[in-house]
């Protein structure tokens, strides 16, 4: 299920997936590792535990946080001893020595502070609001998908079940992970075990008593004498339910068109126009041009078009934490603005002077759509179907 959670999907097949993807998978495959090193004390784990960390290090920074976290959780749930601090310890070095090829260039080329600052962007540690953790808390935090409000529920339902059951590990792994990490797509991990245990524990019990209750007696004694009892029926068609709707809805999340919304949410637009439209701006202006970008396709500019864009902030987390804030609110204002006005104002208030203007239509088109190709301050340098480059020289 947690595959196609929209948040999972968004943020790790599209962009940026291609490196969160992998962390994510080295995270729960060190998780897993986590719990049988904790929970059996056999050393044997703690080797593993060790090269996942480190490979985590090397893909990705926030699951590489995460990674040490959970196993900070895990020890206390489960171990709590002087063996248990000694295993964790074991896996923490080792993974910092298969990590070290990163960290180690960037501290020595670049400064430790460079680690410290990017660790205080994305909303840092401790930073989250009361109000955003008790939303964040239910899933339902700035949640407009269907899915996602089903799935919020079940994950507090898992939450409630748990603890009438006096299984506190999972309440209390999935409130540490919102409390300490900003981004909503890692409580999934979590969260969806919470769902697990409440619909294994909870939901299958009641409809196979149900079905034996209602159903064909000598159907059910049939299913027993095959070895199929009724809660194991249930249970199938519960599992099969469960996978059906989820994989339905990922499925069109991921092909653009998610019921009730009236496009993708997918953390980057582009598509064959602005592919087309960056290699112009590759092949048809000097390597020293400064552009603007507005809304999503600002995140493959800089790669596929090999030019510096002036309202980035992908990347902008390894200057200062003011920065990195600067450009974001910097890239959301461009984003919003709807006319040509408005364009050159944000501009002008940030003392930047962009040759280029590029600006996405159509079906990723922005607010700034509307800067019109009869603009007095801006000629159109570049047009095809999905993109127009302004020339902002005047």
């Amino acid at each position: 299920m947690i595959a196609v959670i929209p948040q999972t999907v968004r943020w790790h097949i599209s962009g940026g997936g291609t490196v969160r993807g992998p962390a994510f998978l080295l995270v729960v495959t060190g998780l897993y590792v986590g719990v049988r090193l904790f929970k059996t004390g056999d050393r044997k784990w703690a080797l593993p535990g060790a090269a996942l960390y480190g490979l985590t290090m090397l893909t990705h920074p926030l699951y590489m946080a995460y990674f040490g976290l959970s196993y900070l959780v895990l020890y206390a749930l489960f171990s709590r001893s002087v063996r248990g601090l000694v295993d964790g310890a074991l896996v923490a070095v080792g993974g910092a020595i298969v990590g070290a090829p990163w960290w180690l260039y960037v501290s020595q080329t670049y400064g430790y502070e460079t680690i410290l600052n990017a660790s205080a962007t994305h909303g840092g540690l401790f930073s989250s609001e009361f109000k955003d953790i008790l939303g964040s808390l239910l899933l339902f935090h700035s949640s407009s998908y269907p899915s996602e409000l089903l799935i919020g529920f079940l994950v507090t339902a898992g939450a409630i079940y748990a603890l009438s059951e006096r299984r506190y590990a999972l309440p209390i792994w999935f409130v540490v992970t919102d409390i300490f990490i900003t981004q909503q797509r890692i409580a999934f991990i979590p969260g969806a075990m919470l769902m697990a245990i409440v619909v294994v524990g909870a939901v299958v019990p009641w409809l196979a008593e149900v079905a034996s209750g209602q159903g064909d007696r000598d159907q059910l004694s049939s299913n027993v004498v095959s070895g199929h009892s009724g809660r194991e029926t249930i249970m199938a068609v519960a599992l099969i339910a469960i996978v059906v709707t989820t994989t339905w809805f990922g499925a069109l999340y991921v092909a653009g068109d998610p019921p009730g919304e009236d496009r993708t949410s997918m953390s980057s637009y582009v598509d064959g126009d602005d592919i087309e439209a960056m290699k112009w701006v590759a092949s048809e202006t000097p390597p020293d041009t400064q552009f603007v970008v507005l809304d999503s396709a600002a995140e493959w500019f800089p790669y596929v078009a090999e030019r510096t864009a002036l309202s980035v902030w992908w990347g902008a987390e390894w200057t200062t934490p003011e920065q990195y804030e600067h450009q974001r609110a910097l890239h959301g204002e461009l984003s919003a603005c709807n006319d040509e006005m408005c364009v050159r104002d944000t501009l002008n208030e940030n003392n930047l002077d962009p040759e280029y203007i590029y600006v996405p239509k159509g079906q990723f088109a922005t607010q700034a759509d509307n800067t019109t190709n009869e603009s007095d301050s801006y000629e159109v340098a570049y047009e095809n179907d999905g993109v127009i480059i302004f020339h902002a020289d005047n």
